[in-house]
């Protein structure tokens, strides 16, 4: 009796497939990864008679997303740059390489299924300065700074698998001292970060 009511079960399950699948929509870009090319634009900033004046450079941002909603979903992003911090008066300098590690919620403005998708973020995380000897000055030593991110961007599907991603991100973090006091400026400062790159989904 049990087997027989095994198969009958089993036949039903089969039959219910193909309606299943014309009446529903099953979940799509439930994951997705891009890699980006940024500009990295950190703001000079003056404090107690100290003032960091920072290069400009550009970097690489790889980032993971999980949607967990249809219109909200969790990014891990990964991110590397180096450039030089230049502190006056006191006439030192940082070569840094600048990793980053942060994640983030996102909320998309449309449905999965939409062409076009803006997106807002918030989040946070660490960067990692280490200076380079050869561009620094000697004493400096690395450093790991807490990070606030926000950021705004929009994805564009080019087909069923891939999206072109272009966005605005800032880091609001510590201005780095590299653990040198007349280094020193003990306030905040912002990273100004766009990026174009691309994404792949899954």
């Amino acid at each position: 009796m049990r087997f027989k009511l095994a198969i009958i079960m089993a036949a039903a399950a089969l039959f219910c497939v193909p309606a299943w699948s014309q009446d529903q929509t099953p979940p799509t870009d439930q994951y997705q990864v891009s890699a980006n090319l940024t500009a990295n634009l950190q703001a000079e900033t003056t404090y107690a008679g100290v003032t960091d004046r920072p290069t400009y450079s550009g970097g690489l941002l790889f980032n993971l997303r999980y949607r967990f909603r249809t219109n909200l979903a969790f990014e891990a992003n990964g991110g590397f740059t180096t450039y030089t911090q230049y502190y006056e008066p006191v006439a030192g300098q940082e070569q840094a390489n600048i990793y980053e590690g942060t994640a983030a919620v996102v909320y998309s403005f449309r449905s999965p299924a939409a062409r076009l998708r803006p997106f807002v973020e918030a989040g946070g995380g660490v960067l990692y300065f280490s200076p380079v000897a050869t561009g620094s000055t000697a004493g400096g030593a690395k450093v790991v700074q807490g990070t606030g991110v926000g950021g705004v961007g929009a994805d564009w599907k080019m087909d069923k698998d891939f999206s072109l991603r272009a966005g605005y991100r800032i880091l609001i973090y510590k201005v780095p001292s590299f653990n040198v006091t007349a280094q020193t400026l003990n306030t905040f400062t912002f990273m100004s970060e766009p990026y174009i790159g691309i994404v792949l989904r899954f």
